[in-house]
């Protein structure tokens, strides 16, 4: 893919962007799919994770940020072109803060749970995110306990990144002895992360000035989704001894029966499907 010296095409960029709507029109929505996470790690009442659900709760209530980048810029009113430039821009950007907040405590979320679990390390290989990959291998098949639209998250955020950052990243390049197919989409939000955290991120530009696609408030949003998808493997994985018991939400605020708050739901079909924006959650 060689876009240095082609401006982006805006219809390449509506196809991406239906293509991201049209994914996750069967999806909760981020907030509760948080929420839900939130929820179930409450009602478990395993020690610590009451603390950790609060990540997930906090990023449910995430709506709406003030960001405010022409208040002191006096090139904002020197001509109709440059209002209009920085106008486009400041939306942009707003967008953009507003997923990397979202990202940033969910990533923490994240973080904190592999914490908990006292994953072993890969062997030869440091970190938690690759010892949570190599967990993932070893005891979470996508095949016979799949995550709806993971593959399509992960192919979409793929592509995005490349348009956006690195034209020859796949991601299957992250395939090794500590990561599986299981794992690509947790490289793949980690590596976003790293552009993030440690000042390697391209800002974007509106469409018709820049020379790459401004997809980077969708990847961040993908890998929002891709965090609490991650989540939902691992709470399967290390969960899979109770996959038969049944536990109460009380009270849930994101799911609710005709008669009352009060969930009573099976441990597997609800890690499996609580991201779904009509699950069937409810205990037989």
């Amino acid at each position: 893919m060689n876009d240095i010296f082609v401006l982006p095409s805006k219809y390449i960029y509506d196809y991406f962007l239906d293509q991201k709507s049209a994914i996750e029109s069967s999806l909760a929505n981020i907030g509760q799919h948080a929420k839900a996470i939130s929820e179930y790690m409450i009602a478990i009442e395993i020690e610590g994770w009451h603390n950790l659900a609060q990540w997930f709760h906090i990023a449910n209530g995430i709506k709406e940020l003030n960001y405010d980048g022409i208040k002191y810029d006096s090139a904002f009113s020197m001509c109709r072109p440059a209002y209009e430039y920085e106008i486009e821009r400041q939306g942009l950007y707003h967008k953009l803060i507003t997923e990397i907040t979202l990202f940033s405590y969910l990533y923490s979320g994240l973080e904190g749970i592999i914490s908990n679990l006292d994953l072993p390390k890969c062997p030869g290989q440091n970190g938690k995110i690759n010892a949570a990959s190599f967990y993932l291998k070893s005891n979470f098949s996508i095949w016979s306990n799949p995550i709806f639209k993971y593959s399509e998250i992960v192919k979409l955020c793929e592509v995005m990144f490349q348009y956006s950052f690195e034209s020859n990243y796949t991601v299957d390049s992250e395939l090794n002895r500590c990561v599986g197919t299981q794992g690509i989409g947790l490289k793949l939000l980690y590596k976003v992360r790293n552009k993030i955290m440690h000042g390697d991120f391209f800002f974007p530009e509106p469409l018709e000035h820049s020379t790459k696609y401004p997809f980077q408030p969708e990847i961040i949003n993908l890998c929002s989704r891709l965090i609490l998808m991650t989540v939902q493997m691992l709470l399967l994985s290390c969960r899979k001894g109770n996959y038969d018991e049944h536990f109460q939400i009380y009270e849930s605020s994101i799911f609710k029966n005709s008669e009352d708050y009060d969930l009573v739901a099976n441990e597997k079909v609800f890690l499996s499907n609580l991201h779904l924006k009509q699950p069937n959650l409810i205990a037989e």
